[in-house]
């Protein structure tokens, strides 16, 4: 009977040693893509429901319902609007919010209660209100963004008449 000499062995552990290491390296890579991906997945999801929640609140103001909205220079970083029914609806940035990760925050109670839209899970860096003017036959609306984990999220609401 013969045995594995001392060579064979070494090249046998030293084979055993490259598919392990290899294994290795390839799991870590497909579990750190998986949190990277999953971090983009939270992001997304928050940032779309906040958008969700601008054309909800803005979708229901008209050009007059709220003074000041529409002077040409308007550009904030909080809304207060006036929806139809006369509910009062203000939207702000708390960059003290979930220890500095910042939110954004809704009142529909006009400004008594604010309710976060976004989570400790995200970073919330701004918030911006912008006026857009009536040209060349589009009407006038109003630009919502804001920058949530390094992705900046925008839309823009055409005010009724």
């Amino acid at each position: 009977m013969r045995g594995f000499t001392l060579i064979e062995t070494v090249i046998y552990i030293a084979l055993l040693t490259l598919i392990m290491g290899g294994t290795l390296a390839a799991t870590y890579e497909l579990l750190s893509g998986q949190g990277r991906a999953s971090g983009h997945n939270t992001t997304e999801q928050e940032g779309n429901f906040v958008l969700g929640k601008f054309a909800w609140a803005m979708g229901q103001i008209t050009a007059t319902s709220t003074p000041g909205l529409t002077s040409p220079d308007y550009k904030a970083d909080n809304l207060d609007i006036t929806i139809y029914g006369g509910t009062n609806i203000k939207m702000q940035l708390d960059l003290a919010a979930y220890a500095g990760k910042g939110a954004i925050e809704m009142s529909e109670d006009g400004g008594t209660t604010y309710t976060p839209l976004t989570t400790e899970n995200v970073e919330v860096a701004g918030l911006d209100f912008t006026y857009l003017p009536a040209d060349s036959g589009a009407p006038e609306g109003i630009v919502a963004s804001t920058t949530i984990s390094g992705q900046t999220f925008r839309m823009t609401r055409y005010l009724r008449k």
